[in-house]
Order: structure tokens, then C-alpha cells, then sequence
């Protein structure tokens, strides 16, 4: 399943950009 796949990988992407997000806010609120 190459489509289920792909979209493993983008929730991947997904988390880790939320991930990032969490990281730039907590340095903000420094």
C-alpha cells in the first residue's frame, strides 16, 4: 500500500512540524 504509506509519512511530517511549533513557542516564552 504505497498511498497508505505516503500518508504515514506525512502525519510523520505532520507531527514533527507540531513538534517544532511546540519548541518555537516555549522559546518565545522565554
Amino acid at each position: 500500500m504505497a498511498v497508505d504509506e505516503s500518508a504515514m509519512a506525512f502525519m510523520a511530517v505532520d507531527e514533527a512540524t507540531m513538534a517544532f511549533m511546540a519548541v518555537n513557542e516555549a522559546a518565545m516564552a522565554i
